[in-house]
């Protein structure tokens, strides 16, 4: 299992918290309690480094259990909540302790070109 946390540039700092990626490399899943940090998040699953869905949250007010499966990979931006004007242009109260949306990237984009394991931190 690989986490890592990396910063924006200073232009985005008002906006963007920070980068992430987490990859179980593992053969087991991996499961994990989310603690509440006061931003959402905009992410990016693979399976097998292949992307697979594009989901945003909500800002959480309460820990959230969650479950990795073997040969899973996500990248995040974690968004400050000055963020969400600019971004969905509403109250963040509305999206509290929820996903905002999932899409499978195959629906919502069409193919999607298979990504390269050197091409991530690790």
């Amino acid at each position: 299992m690989i986490y890592k946390e990396f910063h924006p540039d200073k232009l985005l700092t008002d906006f963007v918290k920070n980068y992430w990626w987490f990859d179980n490399s593992t053969t087991e899943q991996l499961d994990f309690t989310i603690l509440p940090d006061g931003c959402f998040d905009l992410i990016v699953s693979f399976d097998n480094y292949q992307q697979e869905d594009i989901s945003l949250t909500g800002l959480w007010t309460k820990q959230v259990d969650v479950s990795i499966e073997p040969n899973k990979q996500l990248f995040g931006v974690r968004f400050k909540l000055l963020a969400v004007d600019y971004i969905l242009q509403q109250n963040i109260s509305s999206f509290c302790d929820s996903w905002i949306f999932r899409c499978n990237c195959a629906a919502c984009f069409g193919d999607v070109v298979p990504l390269e394991k050197e091409w991530f931190p690790g």
